[in-house]
């Protein structure tokens, strides 16, 4: 995808955001966490798979996403077909994400109106040699595009707001929020 391209999903991903932060009240506590995760699966879905993903799916797809994410731990590196219950669990998410995306895909290709969005580059795309790109290898760029954005993005925000939050910060956060009224 071209810069240009990316550019484009700005004002989308702003009111995505400003949707979300507008469900929460003026106080209370969450878990930071699972909020930017489910925050970061809503824009990453909506901008680069389109609106399919964000309306049909998305509880379920963040449900797995998760799933996906708790099945990597330290023995995952060494042993990762080792029959424990979290490994089977991201197993049983990455086979359902597949199911989802693949009807996602097979609608898309018989709809036959392109869409622009990564979902449909992905479906056009073609190999050097002129092969077009097959419905399991569009799922797979799909689920690893949402799960590396979402795990990563999510992290990042969980730790900055995490810093944000800390008592020594307090004054640069409050400056923060003046500067936004």
């Amino acid at each position: 995808m071209k810069p240009a391209k990316l550019r484009t999903y700005a004002g989308l991903m702003v009111r995505e955001v400003e949707e979300y932060f507008t469900r929460w009240g003026e106080s209370g506590t969450v878990d930071l966490k699972q909020e930017l995760e489910h925050l970061v699966t809503l824009v990453a879905s909506r901008c680069l798979f389109g609106v399919e993903v964000r309306s049909k799916m998305l509880r379920e797809a963040a449900t797995h996403l998760r799933e996906l994410n708790d099945g990597m731990r330290l023995v995952t590196i060494l042993f990762p077909h080792l029959p424990i219950p979290a490994h089977r669990r991201r197993d049983r998410a990455r086979a359902r994400l597949g199911e989802i995306f693949s009807g996602m895909v097979r609608s898309r290709r018989e709809a036959g109106r392109p869409v622009d969005d990564m979902l449909q580059c992905l479906i056009d795309s073609r190999y050097k040699d002129g092969r077009a790109t097959t419905d399991t290898e569009v799922v797979g760029m799909l689920v690893s595009a949402l799960f590396a954005g979402q795990h990563t993005s999510s992290s990042t925000g969980t730790w900055t707001g995490a810093r944000l939050l800390a008592r020594a910060n307090a004054e640069h956060l409050r400056a923060a929020v003046r500067e936004q009224e």
